[in-house]
């Protein structure tokens, strides 16, 4: 009876053990557990984890800063490998070819409001020197400028527009106008036609290297559709005004000095002169002229100060209030508010410098 006695004790004491190795288990933490604080799925990213999409332009803008700055120290630009992508071939030929390296800059834009953002090389004077798009899942030059007798600028309604001065020797022999949209991440033609160099006669339309003759009716109904600019306008007025671009200067911005500016497109007097510079502000007069359709309508002096802040200069003279901008040999006067209704709020440029 005693052993009895002993061996239920024994067994009971088994259990006992048992019961508690059980209860132990259950603090431990289970990897399946949705509440367990060690579960990576709730814990903050590694500072090393991509949070974003990266940037598919990124090597492409590197890779121009770095030939921008062999141009700027004259140092010879090297040929790409063989191997290099359409993309990167295009701007070590876009840096042989620039004319303004301290002057260039870079903007993004969703041109055609397909979800991917466009990438747009361009002087401060908003020549465009390039287009760049993602194709494939890879980056690949829509346009480029061939040289400075062409000119690429943009519309809001998500269209590229060219013009190209065919040269032989000094002279100009013939002039081409085209309007393109992005589709499929492809140039497309909407409007490609010609003329003579004064555009007298040789009306045609192009279609590659083509030349269908047309009316004169017809042509100037087509270039109609390329030439959307108010009266007085430059194309590049037309970019800054309505394509939404915000540029990014690869090097440091201008320093303004005492001098005068004009526009070379247009013939008439506008011009800005600046009268004084100081770290803080910049002294100036804009002549300007507003045209209607037939007769110079109105001729005014716009005088102002302008305090630097962020890169601009920025005005109010109690009639007209806005920025002015400097690049290279260049200056944008950007008119956002205005009580006189002669003068337009917009943005103005003038490309030539001059001295006083």
């Amino acid at each position: 009876m005693k052993k009895l006695f002993l061996a239920l004790l024994c067994l009971l004491l088994i259990i006992s053990v048992v019961s508690c190795n059980d209860t132990s288990n259950t603090n431990t933490p289970d990897t399946n557990d949705t509440n367990n604080t060690n579960d990576t799925t709730n814990s903050q990213p590694d500072e090393n984890t991509p949070t974003q999409k990266i940037d598919p332009y990124k090597v492409i803008i590197e890779k121009y800063e770095e030939l921008l700055t062999c141009k700027k120290n004259n140092t010879a630009i090297p040929e790409a490998s063989e191997t290099a992508s359409s993309a990167t071939k295009a701007v070590y030929e876009l840096a042989k070819k620039c004319r303004t390296p301290l002057d260039m800059g870079y903007a993004k834009k969703d041109i055609n409001g397909d979800g991917t953002n466009e990438l747009i090389f361009t002087e401060s004077t908003l020549d465009i020197v390039a287009i760049f798009t993602v194709k494939n899942g890879k980056v690949a030059p829509l346009i480029t400028r061939e040289d400075i007798n062409f000119l690429i600028w943009l519309d809001e309604n998500g269209l590229i527009r060219m013009r190209q001065f065919i040269m032989e020797g000094q002279y100009i022999t013939a002039r081409k106008y085209l309007v393109y949209e992005i589709s499929d991440g492809n140039l497309k033609e909407r409007i490609a036609i010609g003329c003579d160099a004064m555009e007298q006669g040789d009306w045609h339309k192009l279609e590659g290297d083509q030349k269908i003759s047309v009316s004169k009716e017809e042509w100037d109904a087509l270039y109609s559709q390329y030439d959307i600019c108010p009266l007085a306008w430059d194309e590049r007025e037309y970019t800054k005004n309505y394509a939404g671009l915000t540029v990014a200067s690869f090097f440091e911005a201008a320093t303004p000095e005492v001098t005068s500016y004009m526009l070379t497109s247009i013939i008439k007097d506008d011009r800005v002169e600046i009268s004084s510079v100081s770290t803080e502000s910049v002294s100036f007069t804009m002549f300007y002229s507003k045209y209607s359709e037939s007769d110079l309508i109105f001729e005014t002096e716009i005088t102002a100060s302008a305090l630097h802040n962020d890169g601009k200069y920025l005005f109010d003279n109690g009639t007209v209030k806005g920025s002015i901008e400097f690049g290279r040999d260049s200056v944008w006067v950007n008119i956002d508010e205005s009580t006189n209704e002669h003068i337009d709020c917009r943005s103005y440029l003038f490309d030539y410098m001059r001295s006083n």
